[in-house]
């Protein structure tokens, strides 16, 4: 059954100066509009309705002008309202929610956003999100770029690790040009840790949320060289360390997971560590944070995909999780405390966000969105 239907700006239909990019962060799906900035700049969406009815329709969008600013509505091409899009700020990467009830025709509706003499425009659009029953929200993954799809030249939320005088053996690609088991598992990259030398890399992302339980996973690919470290981890988030190894599979891919995590202090912390000898291979792809109301909505699709592939998943049960914080050594919870061996990975100054790597999510957006 149906709950919501959800409608991607970037995939909407766009007149004007209205274009697609990927330069904030927290975005859902590959992208979303900016430089509704000109007359007649339109994001047209195009829904498909089962029944003619009042819905409520909401537009997820961020206005960093620390003004609001407005646009037109407009449903099957016939003027709704104005609508106000608030501010809560200068920050881009802050995501909001403004919902109206409209009334929609069985079959094929065009709900859009004009921007019109008179109007100020200046915002972006994420996507338009329309209840058709009663529910919960769509899941929705609290990492930003956690499949990795984001253009290269603009940064992310993620930030990388590697021992002072070591170049990073981290990157993002697609490898699928002549060797395609190393493509990603879904989409058209993924991260990777390579050396031929020895080396450590780690790859970290620092996200506020409300205090609650949630759960991580992720796809890995371990190969060539076994390494003497190779583990997801889990810190910052009001408790101690949780660690869960990445095993080596080969040519294959290997679902992990760390569930029941505890949050209290209103900010978790999601990474993978590498150490190896020299040689070892590690593929990344597909990382998600899922409230747990959220992620008991429908059923985990990396779930569904590990049963059809028959594709082993490693779960950290909670005995294993006291275990490995336990075996933490003061060398290696010393490692990410280091502030000087830490760096945002390096991007063009004009990526460059309006803001520090961690971004509150709105409670008011959060109960709404997921998220």
């Amino acid at each position: 059954m149906v709950l919501f239907i959800v409608e991607e700006a970037e995939n909407a239909a766009l007149w004007g100066s209205a274009k697609t990019n990927q330069d904030h962060w927290f975005y859902s799906g590959t992208g979303f509009v900016d430089t509704l900035t000109n007359v007649d700049a339109r994001v047209i969406f195009d829904v498909e309705i089962p029944a003619t009815a009042d819905y409520p329709v909401t537009f997820r969008y961020a206005n960093g002008n620390q003004e609001t600013k407005n646009l037109n509505l407009y449903v099957n091409g016939a003027f709704a309202k104005t609508i106000n899009f608030t501010s809560v700020g200068g920050n881009w990467n802050e995501w909001q929610n403004y919902t109206e009830n409209l009334a929609l025709q069985k079959g094929r509706n065009e709900i859009s956003l004009r921007m019109d003499n008179g109007n100020t425009g200046s915002i972006n659009i994420d996507k338009v999100e329309i209840k058709v029953k009663d529910g919960a929200s769509p899941t929705k993954n609290l990492l930003d770029n956690g499949d990795f799809e984001r253009n290269t030249s603009m940064n992310s939320n993620w930030y990388e690790w590697c021992p002072d005088g070591q170049n990073s053996a981290y990157g993002i690609d697609s490898g699928s040009g002549t060797n395609p088991p190393e493509s990603p598992i879904a989409g058209d990259k993924r991260a990777y840790f390579y050396s031929s030398g020895a080396y450590e890399q780690s790859i970290h992302q620092n996200v506020s949320v409300p205090n609650g339980t949630y759960n991580v996973d992720a796809w890995v690919k371990v190969s060539n060289t076994a390494p003497t470290i190779g583990r997801l981890e889990i810190v910052d988030y009001g408790g101690d360390a949780i660690y869960q190894d990445m095993p080596q599979t080969g040519s294959g891919w290997h679902h992990v997971q760390i569930s029941n995590v505890l949050v209290t202090n209103g900010t978790i912390n999601v990474g993978f560590y590498v150490k190896s000898s020299g040689g070892t291979t590690v593929h990344i792809d597909a990382v998600r944070l899922l409230k747990v109301s959220d992620a008991a909505i429908q059923s985990s699709e990396s779930d569904v995909d590990a049963e059809e592939h028959d594709i082993p998943v490693t779960i950290a049960s909670t005995e294993e999780q006291e275990t490995a914080s336990e075996e933490t050594s003061p060398e290696e919870s010393a490692l990410y405390e280091d502030s000087e061996n830490v760096e945002e990975i390096a991007t063009p100054e004009s990526a460059q966000p309006a803001s520090d790597s961690t971004i509150p999510l709105e409670e008011s957006e959060y109960a709404q969105e997921v998220a």
